[in-house]
This record gives C-alpha cells, sequence and structure tokens, in this order.
C-alpha cells in the first residue's frame, strides 16, 4: 500500500505570493532595467527551486518488508525492527502531541521532520491531520505517522505487527 502525502496548497499560493513581491518592488526600483531583471530571474530560481522541493512527490510505503517513506528524507523502518506500534485515537490529548519543531516542516496539521512532543520525547513525524495516529517504536528511535488514511494505514500496518491502543478500547 503506498499513501500519497501531498503539502498542502496555500504553500503555492505564499510562494507566488513571495515572488510577486519580490519583482513588484525590482519592477517599482529605480536604476538599472538589468538589475531588475537579475533581481526578478534569481527570485523566480531560487523560489521555483523551493517549490519544485517542497512539491516532490512524497509518500509511505506499507509492504513485506515494512513501512518506508521520502517524505523529510529516506526512511526505512524493516519489520523485525519494530518493538512497538500504538494507534493514538486522541492525538491532541495524548503524551504524542506534538508540542515544538525540531527541524522539518509545519504548516497547519501538515507535519514533516522531527518534532518534540508532550511527553514522549522527540520522535519523526509525517503527518496530514492531527486527530489521530500511529507512533513506531523501533529499536530508541520514534516515528508517527498521521496520513489522511490513517485507519487504512493502521490496518495495514496491522497485517505485520501488533497495534495496541490509546487510550485502551475498553
Amino acid at each position: 500500500m503506498v499513501l500519497s502525502i501531498p503539502p498542502p496548497s496555500a504553500v503555492l499560493v505564499i510562494g507566488v505570493g513571495i515572488f510577486a513581491v519580490i519583482a513588484t518592488s525590482a519592477l517599482r526600483r529605480e536604476g538599472s532595467a538589468r538589475i531588475r531583471m537579475i533581481t526578478i530571474a534569481a527570485a523566480a530560481v531560487m523560489i521555483g527551486g523551493l517549490l519544485i522541493f517542497i512539491y516532490r512527490p512524497k509518500s509511505i510505503t506499507v509492504d513485506a518488508e515494512g513501512i518506508s517513506s521520502n517524505s523529510g528524507g529516506e526512511l526505512s523502518i524493516p519489520w523485525n525492527r519494530v518493538t512497538e506500534s500504538v494507534y493514538v485515537s486522541n492525538l491532541q490529548s495524548s503524551k504524542y502531541r506534538t508540542t515544538s519543531k525540531v527541524g522539518g516542516v509545519a504548516f497547519g496539521p501538515y507535519q514533516v521532520g522531527t518534532f518534540k512532543t508532550a511527553g514522549a520525547g522527540t520522535l519523526r513525524v509525517i503527518a496530514q491531520q492531527q486527530k489521530s495516529a500511529l507512533v513506531v517504536r523501533a529499536g530508541s528511535a520514534l516515528y508517527e505517522f498521521a496520513p489522511d488514511k490513517i485507519d487504512q494505514f493502521t490496518a495495514e500496518v496491522a497485517k505485520h505487527v501488533t497495534v495496541s491502543h490509546w487510550p485502551p478500547k475498553g
């Protein structure tokens, strides 16, 4: 199973807006037309490159080997390294709720990178939503997966490892 993780469309709007501001200010500036065009071209290349990097296809894959992703750098978690997996149905009330970014991108519910949590230390996050998540421990590393299709993702993972629940079903 492969789940696509597209970035929020607001990122594209912000990038285009920043370019428009730079281009407008360069065109209104007095001086050499050559310098103004170089400024606009440099802004287009830098912002375009950033948008291409942000909008490159990102996904989470669950297969017979384990969980892998190309979101926020390459990630591969073989099933034999998974020591715990917990489906967290109320992420905002749990110790796994992210509190601050160590490195990565956070834009609304979209999070990709390394984050500090309310009580579980630091973990690597790939999230499209903040309601529920699957937290996977592999050795000493913690990973939080919160794709939009969290139930489908969790069911697929449960075919390979035991998934507990928090809060416990009861």
